[in-house]
């Protein structure tokens, strides 16, 4: 992209070593230190791309992230989002909120007795599940409008499962059932606002 012609900005909370190594390889790679959530850019973009992010906002910082990002961008701008998680819906929730949960305690329960290890079981905030309505509509909220949409990724939220993750890996005929049911929860989804 940058032997196109094309200027890119990269941004993060802050420095990392790894912008460092990129100036090594791209003499012209410009990085701003930015917390969307404060602020917009000082200058305006055609385009805005913002992966594996929008999962770790709340709502009200969800509004602010789309306020800003409208903000940062010129007239007719482009903004390339994705949910870096599955939708907030039925299967989602049998997935994250019974099945995971009930093996994570089963493995635990059964580990003690197999091989007398104790684990601990950690609830810990993974981020926040949306549906495809919800961030269509507060990004309608703040003056987007869906282009497009593309999902990927449709094994990933079975593979979480030691067991499912077994069960794909050495019966292959049962990928392709869960390949069916994992576009009820892709994990990827791409906006093209």
């Amino acid at each position: 992209l940058l032997e196109d012609g094309y200027r890119i900005t990269c941004s993060d909370l802050e420095p990392a070593d790894m912008h460092d190594l990129a100036k090594t390889l791209f003499p012209v790679f410009k990085f701003i230190p930015l917390d969307i959530l404060r602020a917009p850019t000082a200058t305006q973009y055609d385009v805005v791309l913002g992966l594996s992010l929008i999962y770790l906002f709340d709502d009200l910082e969800l509004n602010r992230f789309f306020q800003n990002v409208a903000r940062s961008l010129k007239p007719q701008g482009k903004l390339i989002l994705d949910s870096a998680g599955s939708p907030d819906n039925v299967p989602s929730f049998l997935i994250h909120d019974i099945w995971l949960k009930l093996e994570a305690y089963l493995i635990q329960f059964v580990s003690r007795f197999w091989s007398g290890t104790r684990y601990t079981v950690t609830a810990k905030h993974q981020g926040y599940r949306r549906s495809d309505n919800d961030i269509i509509r507060l990004a309608r909220q703040c003056g987007f409008e869906l282009v497009a949409q593309e999902n990927y990724a449709f094994l990933t939220e079975f593979r979480r499962s030691p067991t499912l993750n077994r069960i794909i890996k050495y019966v292959p005929t049962t990928s392709l059932l869960f390949l069916a049911l994992g576009h009820l929860v892709p994990y990827t989804r791409m906006y093209y606002f």
